[in-house]
């Protein structure tokens, strides 16, 4: 009973999270054609350091609503893509962008 309860109550990505920014023209046009990139369930994104990929990776998996498996070469690395979700993603962190996931 706990667990179908549990299953009524799930929302999507799209229902709890947002990009609450602005879009860069590229990444804009990237998400506009998205659906056409994805044909293949495949996706390749090679862009410059500090160019927007990881917002941008972050958007394409709230979009597909898919378990997604991340990975990253380090930890320090993980960490930015963390903090990237939840400023850019979560309006509750970018009012407080130091407080601790668990806050």
């Amino acid at each position: 009973m706990a667990l179908e309860s549990a299953n009524t109550q799930q929302q999507s990505l799209s229902d709890m999270m947002a990009f609450r920014k602005d879009w860069r023209a590229y990444q804009s046009r990237l998400l506009n054609s998205l659906d056409r990139y994805l044909d293949n369930k495949r996706l390749h994104l090679v862009a410059a350091p500090g160019s927007g990929k990881t917002v941008l990776g972050l958007e394409v998996i709230r979009r597909i609503n898919q378990p997604t498996l991340v990975l990253a070469p380090t930890i320090t690395i993980r960490d930015r893509g963390l903090i990237a979700l939840l400023i850019s993603f979560y309006p509750r962190a970018a009012a407080n962008p130091n407080a601790s996931p668990q806050n």
